[in-house]
């Protein structure tokens, strides 16, 4: 019971030494930062400042990322 706990967590672990799970880790981020920057945009004071950055879709692409280096670390790790 205890070795197979002990070798869940190694498995666990070793995802994160794979290259794919640092890339999910930053496209996680990238993806948060986006949906915080769309609220401001959606949220502010001067109607005429709209931007140009498309949060929308760097927010759905950052997630599509997300999930596909998510999936190669688990399949490769």
């Amino acid at each position: 019971m205890i070795t197979w706990q002990i070798e869940e967590m190694d498995f666990i672990f070793s995802i994160f030494d794979s290259h794919f799970a640092i890339g999910a880790i930053i496209s996680a981020v990238i993806a948060a930062l986006s949906i915080i920057m769309e609220k401001r945009r959606h949220n502010r004071k001067n109607l005429n400042k709209t931007g140009f950055m498309p949060w929308n879709l760097i927010s759905v692409l950052s997630t599509l990322a997300t999930v596909m280096l998510i999936a190669l670390a688990i399949k490769i790790g």
